[in-house]
């Protein structure tokens, strides 16, 4: 998969091995542990990878890569390593029930054309937690409260760092690859299902309660008419976002379905029954 840092937009791709271009070859080794508390109400696991992968791909510098039908010509290869710890731990009964979970992790990679230096590529993202916690209120435990939280470091991006004019024009002058973190990204979920009859839900829910600004991608820009002029953006995603829906089951009764089968099954028989002469 290929991951250009340094447009508007994210634009992964991905290149199939070919003649040129051999295919990935991974090899991890994980060490984990497991284990189930107080008669099965927490489960908590510990685990711990090394990762490293040959034959990746990435864009050469000062890729062509806008519609380019020949994008092999644009690429070099190299390998990658990666490593980290994941935690989880969860309360599986009872009224009020949930996990945390909490990974740790760093990957880099190597390619010799690009300088014979190590850079952390798009996806590396060391910190990543999530909680998510659901309480099942009244005497039937009709209701249910939920709350997701989520954090995920920012993404790597490659960003002008200064800039220099020539004539009047401006110039942007870039940071090493990948070498600008974005801001981190979180946000709060919070939900309320209530059973409604034997076959209805009322669902309400609201993401991102705080109406958090997560970024999406930072990209720079030129006046159209004044190329003195530049600027750097940052695109967001989607604000607070309430919603409110209704789910209903239709629920088919196996006996008819069965009966139903049946019938068909002799239809059939008697429609092709040769006749005699």
């Amino acid at each position: 998969m290929l991951s250009n840092s340094s447009v508007g937009i994210p634009s992964d791709m991905w290149i199939p091995a070919n003649g040129q271009l051999k295919p990935a070859v991974m090899k991890q080794v994980a060490l984990g542990y497991e284990r189930s508390l107080a008669k099965g109400m927490y489960t908590l696991s510990l685990e711990t990878y090394y990762r490293k992968t040959n034959h990746i791909v990435d864009f050469v510098d000062n890729a062509n890569i806008f519609l380019n039908n020949q994008i092999e010509t644009q690429l070099t290869t190299g390998y990658s390593k990666a490593y980290g710890a994941e935690f989880y731990i969860s309360k599986n009964s009872g009224r009020l029930t949930g996990w945390i979970s909490y990974t740790f992790s760093r990957a880099r990679n190597y390619i010799a054309t690009l300088g014979d230096k190590e850079y952390p590529p798009v996806y590396d993202r060391p910190h990543s937690l999530k909680i998510f916690l659901n309480y099942e209120a009244g005497r039937k435990r009709r209701c249910a409260f939920a709350a997701t939280f989520s954090y995920n470091s920012g993404m790597n991006l490659t960003l002008p760092i200064a800039h220099y004019r020539v004539n009047g024009t401006a110039f942007y002058i870039y940071s090493t690859r990948n070498g600008y973190r974005a801001p981190a990204f979180h946000e709060l979920n919070l939900s309320m299902t209530c059973k409604t009859g034997k076959r209805g839900r009322l669902i309400l829910s609201v993401m991102n309660v705080y109406n958090r600004k997560n970024v999406f991608t930072i990209y720079t820009s030129r006046d159209d008419y004044d190329f003195s002029d530049i600027g750097m953006h940052k695109m967001y995603l989607y604000g607070a976002l309430p919603s409110i829906s209704y789910q209903f089951y239709i629920l088919v009764s196996l006996n008819y379905s069965l009966l139903f089968y049946v019938f068909l099954y002799f239809c059939t028989r008697y429609n092709h029954k040769p006749r005699k002469e």
